[in-house]
């Protein structure tokens, strides 16, 4: 059954959401046990969800759901005091993208997880920093404003 996988015959959709959603249950199981995941696994991971979220961005409960993958994913890395600018930095720009996408503008609980994952990554030195430089070189943009 040629192309058919380990996920059997079912849309790349239904794939990336079942990718996205074991991914939350492997972070919270982690991070309520106390288990550790590699630094490889973590990063793993958090390229999959990116992937997915990037494969299906007009997708609100991808979307959501994406969002709360990243941001457990990055609080085990901050919890165990792992530094990765180049993969906070892509997480975070996934994340913004999310909350700037037309689409979810009135999307409360996309708008909601959104917000929690950049909580997270904003307590990142150099996330927080290249926020704040955005902010200034271009502080109208409007992104937080709503009609």
């Amino acid at each position: 059954m040629g192309g058919e996988g380990a996920f059997g015959n079912v849309s790349k959709r239904t794939r990336a959401a079942s990718c996205i959603q074991r991914v939350i249950e492997i972070s919270i199981h982690a991070s309520k046990h106390s288990k550790n995941i590699s630094k490889d696994v973590n990063d793993l991971l958090k390229d999959s969800v990116i992937r997915a979220m990037g494969d299906f961005a007009s997708d609100a409960d991808l979307q959501m759901n994406g969002c709360c993958a990243l941001k457990n994913l990055e609080a085990i890395d901050i919890k165990r005091d792992i530094e990765d600018q180049e993969r906070s930095t892509t997480g975070f720009q996934q994340i913004n993208r999310v909350m700037k996408a037309p689409e979810f503008k009135d999307n409360f609980k996309v708008q909601l997880e959104a917000c929690k994952a950049c909580s997270v990554f904003l307590k990142r030195k150099h996330v927080s920093t290249q926020l704040e430089k955005s902010l200034q070189d271009n502080p109208w943009d409007g992104w937080w404003e709503r009609d």
